[in-house]
């Protein structure tokens, strides 16, 4: 690893070799060593992997089921074997890695590197990466890979987090198109914490041609010769609805409220018969034509799924449905399609 500008000293070196140390005395059977030594330098929060070329080789000896990283268990029981046998354990070239040095990296973590030779029963070198925790307990060890940062040019160590249990803080914006029969022009903007398992959308749409009109009728009768016959007809215009919702970083699922906007006319239509004092009867009959416009209650439960493009970029994908309990023609199931944008929050 001649290209690190890193240290010897440092936190990050220390635990490591505190490790290479423990793992080396409990092949050679040193009394002054347990297995507890060992443990105890492994992290709890998040649960300690392994995922180098000697667990692989010992996973692949003892028929492990094959999976990218494996538990402190299986390690100590694979190496326990191996030990049994008879091998020797040696830590050199321990080197700490700057947090710049690193493909991407996570507050509370450091890290070190150093080459790994186990000879006897089992004869295998390798170069190991260690991520350390705030706490001095080892989170992870993996291989030594370096990549190239298509940004920068410069050559980086390449940190697999995908099996960490890492509580990463970051947040999303996001768009929709949202399309149904009755409100073809629809969209969604979103905001989402899926690290506090939330999100919020604002949902809009404008009805097409499509759409069903609304028909009022409201009769007040006195009787055959005195009555008032109101009938509306409404338009739908737009919907307008907030949605909060259960949240992860691959899907979400809400239910939103809010309101239908409509607009038309009222045709009022009424006659009055009177009577005067001196027995004359007159008859009066009016139609009125007025313009109105009513709001409907609305509900609009969402499935919301997001497909990584890039650790930051989602194609977003979901299936609603308009649910408009006092006006089912327009009850209808919508599709949407969108983007998703992750951003760390700090």
């Amino acid at each position: 690893m001649p290209w690190l500008s890193a240290t010897t000293f440092g936190q990050s070196v220390k635990v490591t070799r505190d490790f290479g140390n423990a793992l080396s005395a409990w092949a050679s059977n040193d009394a002054d060593y347990s297995l507890e030594n060992l443990e105890q330098l492994c992290s709890k929060k998040p649960k300690f992997i392994i995922s180098d070329t000697i667990m692989s080789e010992l996973a692949a000896k003892n028929n492990l089921v094959p999976t990218d990283s494996y538990f402190l268990q299986s390690y100590i029981s694979c190496m326990q074997k191996e030990i049994d046998k008879g091998v020797t354990i040696s830590f050199s070239n321990i080197q700490n890695i700057d947090e710049g040095q690193v493909n991407k990296s996570y507050e509370g973590y450091v890290y070190a590197a150093c080459d790994i030779r186990m000879s006897g029963a089992m004869d295998i070198a390798e170069s190991a990466l260690f991520i350390i925790t705030e706490d001095d307990r080892i989170a992870k060890i993996q291989n030594f890979e370096t990549t190239i940062d298509k940004k920068t040019g410069r050559r980086k160590v390449n940190i697999d987090w995908s099996d960490l249990d890492i509580d990463e803080d970051y947040n999303g914006i996001g768009a929709m198109y949202n399309y149904s029969k009755n409100f073809a022009g629809g969209f969604s903007v979103t905001y989402n914490m899926p690290t506090l398992y939330m999100m919020f959308s604002a949902d809009m749409g404008f009805a097409s041609g499509k759409a069903p009109t609304y028909h009022t009728q409201e009769v007040n009768f006195t009787d055959l010769a005195n009555y008032e016959i109101k009938k509306g007809s409404y338009t739908p215009k737009y919907y307008l609805t907030i949605t909060p919702a259960y949240c992860t970083k691959y899907f979400a699922i809400g239910w939103g409220f809010g309101l239908v906007n409509m607009k038309g006319d009222i045709e009022a239509e009424s006659q009055t018969l009177s009577v005067n004092d001196a027995g004359v009867t007159s008859s009066v009959s009016s139609v009125l034509t007025m313009t109105d416009e009513k709001n409907k209650f609305m509900m609009r439960p969402t499935i919301r799924g997001f497909i990584p493009c890039s650790e930051q970029f989602y194609i977003s994908l979901s299936i609603s449905y308009n649910w408009i309990p006092s006006f089912s023609k327009l009850n209808e199931f919508s599709f949407g399609i969108g983007f998703n944008y992750l951003f760390e929050s700090n």
